[in-house]
């Protein structure tokens, strides 16, 4: 008779400890469950972004090879202007001797 008693008291303490266990788990889940969720939504706020940085990034690539075309050109100019000013104007070494 003892040894059902202390069947039945170990019986019923693994099924406390069993319920306590799960109802933790349960819980541990859904706080996982939804970490999991904030991690997606943020990974998709981050995706749209780069793609939004990739695009401004290009955007300002094409901007500075604008500019520097603009220079180039200008800086030609200049330097066309000052080569032919020296071909074009006599040199004094020249003229005095």
């Amino acid at each position: 008779m003892e040894s059902i008693l202390q069947a039945d008291i170990f019986f019923f303490v693994t099924t406390v400890v069993m319920i306590v266990v799960g109802i933790l788990l349960a819980v541990f889940l859904v706080y996982a469950i939804k970490l999991i969720r904030d991690i997606y939504i943020i990974m998709e706020i981050v995706r749209e972004e780069a793609v939004d940085v990739i695009d401004d990034i290009d955007a300002f690539r094409r901007n500075v090879r604008h500019k520097a075309a603009r220079l180039s050109g200008l800086l030609g100019a200049v330097t066309t202007a000052r080569f032919i000013r020296r071909i074009l104007k006599p040199q004094k070494d020249e003229q005095d001797e």
